[in-house]
């Protein structure tokens, strides 16, 4: 047994050490140029024993409040906010359900709600967003009919490249979309590309960055279009059969002024 004992016998700072709570170099430094960070003095090392009777007093009304009230208060529908995050709506739901002032409920609400604008505006900076309107845009583009991996990350290096100190892959924008967006990729011909399946998910996570839903602007240059009077649009290639003396069909058919 003594020897047993005389085994638990280490220097208290080897122990530490080993542990890897605390550095060697931090104990046997000597050096005036180490800085060591002040204590704020209203907040004590180590709690006191009376922090712990506080502690329990104060569960203790908590617990008894729940007691009270565990069959006192329904939550009606009324209460769920469905126009915000649902884990929000887990939060305000109950707190709301036990306010019976209308003005405090009021303000409540419009707390929830401006927690969720906040939150909508970050993850509109993401680059979950930036992807959600590149397809967004391609779909609404009818010279793409497929959505192709290489081909969205072609047009995310084009409109973001330069905020982006690491080189945008397709490997990288496919395990984005894959792993965040949660949607699904598969080969077709040699490349992968998003499923129709898929695109009844788009309209959710939409909502979710605050993706808007207007028509975006075409890019390419193959499809550049002048706009003659009203609704007619004229193809650049027609501009050309006029300067050669002919005229196309559907300028034939526009109405004379």
């Amino acid at each position: 047994m003594v020897q047993f004992l005389d085994a638990l016998k280490v220097n208290t700072v080897d122990l530490v050490l080993y542990t890897g709570i605390v550095r060697r170099s931090s104990i046997d430094s000597n050096d005036s140029d180490v800085r060591v960070r002040r204590l704020r003095q209203d907040i004590p090392i180590n709690l006191s024993f009376a922090y712990k009777e506080e502690a329990l007093h104060l569960r203790n009304k908590l617990l008894l409040f729940r007691f009270r009230n565990l069959h006192s208060q329904e939550m009606p529908e009324s209460l769920v906010d469905r126009t915000i995050e649902p884990r929000l709506t887990q939060v305000f739901a109950p707190l709301l359900s036990i306010i019976a002032d209308p003005g405090a409920q009021r303000d409540i609400r419009e707390l929830a709600r401006q927690y969720n604008r906040e939150i909508v505006a970050e993850r509109s900076m993401d680059v979950e967003a930036q992807i959600l309107e590149i397809i967004r845009d391609l779909l609404a583009s009818p010279l793409q009919p497929r959505l192709t991996l290489k081909e969205i990350t072609s047009w995310f290096v084009d409109r973001h490249g330069d905020d982006y100190e690491r080189k945008i892959t397709t490997k990288w924008i496919g395990s984005v979309i894959r792993k965040r967006l949660t949607l699904k990729t598969h080969k077709s011909h040699g490349v992968f590309v998003i499923p129709l399946s898929e695109e009844p998910k788009l309209a959710r996570l939409y909502e979710k960055y605050g993706i808007g839903s207007q028509e975006a602007e075409d890019s390419s240059p193959d499809s550049a279009a002048i706009s003659l009077a009203g609704d007619t649009r004229v193809e650049v290639g027609d501009v050309g059969d006029i300067a050669q003396g002919g005229i196309p069909e559907k300028l034939q058919e526009m109405p004379s002024p």
